[in-house]
């Protein structure tokens, strides 16, 4: 550590052949492997500590072909550390995995989500308080994946780890703040009209969990209020369309549907 082997061996990769690249992705990746016990762990905080952009090459490397898919092994491996998370998190690594998410090259796209995902996930311990702190800055970039026309396959993914994070308990303060958020509950009502049924279920996910809150805030309550109708067809309409054996979803689907109705009776007598 003391050697700053770590850091070499992320700085060597844009200078060496592919080979090579392999030899010093395994060798970092043995070395993090190696690092298990509480002692060790420490001193890969100190020494990451002392050196916070130690992981700044392999960040950088995401972007070039020919260093992406070493520096993608590199980055999930080190999200696995606590200290390695939290200094990917310092140096902003949300916000630039997720504009290169958003980019053209599909192998770059799904190679930077999921290193994202690794971040946000492998020590959500971490990852909450992060994102806690950083709550706007951190859902802007995420619902910038949302909003990309077209990318099918990364709107379901990031919809499949906004579900993750809502309930993992170590995201809870997390949670509690965006189901209060009127502006991210429209995002999801109006992604819920989409035409394919694997991304209904995908925005349900998400949704439901608006949708339950015994606490919704006045203006959330109002808007659901306005479109209690649309909200029981499009809901009703996908436990129909649903795959009966997966009785998970049809029993929060159940759920929801119930939930829903207590708002029908008012909104008629009114």
């Amino acid at each position: 550590l003391q050697a700053g082997m770590l850091c070499q061996l992320a700085a060597c990769l844009g200078s060496v052949g592919f080979e090579t690249q392999k030899e010093a992705m395994n060798m970092f990746i043995d070395f993090l492997r190696a690092v298990s016990d509480l002692e060790a762990g420490t001193a890969l905080a100190i020494a990451i500590d002392s050196n916070p952009e130690c992981l700044e090459p392999l960040l950088e490397g995401l972007a070039c072909p020919t260093t992406l898919t070493c520096c993608a092994e590199m980055l999930r491996e080190a999200a696995r550390h606590p200290a390695l998370a939290a200094a990917m998190l310092r140096c902003g690594a949300a916000g630039r995995l997720a504009a290169l998410a958003r980019g053209k090259d599909f192998d770059q796209e799904a190679e930077a989500f999921s290193v994202l995902r690794a971040v946000i996930l492998e020590q959500p311990a971490v990852a909450g308080e992060h994102v806690a702190d950083n709550f706007g800055a951190f859902f802007g970039h995420i619902h910038g994946l949302l909003h990309d026309d077209g990318e099918y396959i990364m709107q379901r993914a990031t919809l499949k780890l906004l579900g993750d994070i809502l309930l993992h308990p170590e995201f809870r303060e997390v949670m509690c703040a965006y189901v209060a958020r009127v502006d991210f509950l429209k995002i999801h009502m109006t992604l819920l009209a989409d035409v394919s049924v694997s991304m209904q279920v995908s925005v349900f996910h998400v949704l439901k969990v608006f949708l339950v809150n015994p606490y919704m805030p006045g203006d959330m309550l109002r808007l659901v209020t306005r479109n209690i109708q649309r909200l029981m067809r499009l809901i009703g309409g996908l436990y129909q369309k649903i795959d009966a054996d997966d009785e998970s979803l049809s029993a929060d689907l159940l759920a929801v549907i119930q939930s829903l109705q207590a708002f029908v009776e008012p909104c008629r007598s009114s």
